[in-house]
């Protein structure tokens, strides 16, 4: 069972996600940005939003919207400036991850020959 590590930025309209590999290497960037490259705290350089609310970090998340990205952070906001607001001004959640085996029956009639008349 893993821990999924996510920063979250409360927009104006919408809640914004970058997933971070590491939280210690996040909060070493967040108090000295220039002391860790980014390509080490974020997991991938993709900003995810709620694809339901648009609002919270929890159920299906979408890649944000080029549109969503700029009406947020300005015209012509690069990708990895606006990584960069969200893990410096977002707050870090960790959750735990949910493993398949986890709703896994151990039903002892799984392999039951069935009867038949």
């Amino acid at each position: 069972m893993g821990v999924v590590s996510k920063v979250v930025y409360h927009g104006s309209t919408n809640d914004f996600l970058v997933i971070v590999s590491s939280p210690a290497a996040y909060k070493s960037f967040k108090s000295n940005p220039s002391s860790v490259a980014l390509v080490d705290v974020v997991d991938a350089f993709s900003i995810y939003t709620s694809a339901d609310t648009r609002r919270g970090s929890h159920g299906i998340l979408d890649q944000a919207s080029k549109s969503l990205i700029e009406n947020e952070f300005g015209e012509k906001t690069s990708t990895d400036e606006a990584i960069t607001k969200i893990l410096l001004e977002g707050q870090l959640q960790e959750t735990k991850n949910s493993d398949k085996n986890d709703f896994k029956s151990t039903n002892d009639s799984d392999n039951a020959a069935y009867i038949t008349r």
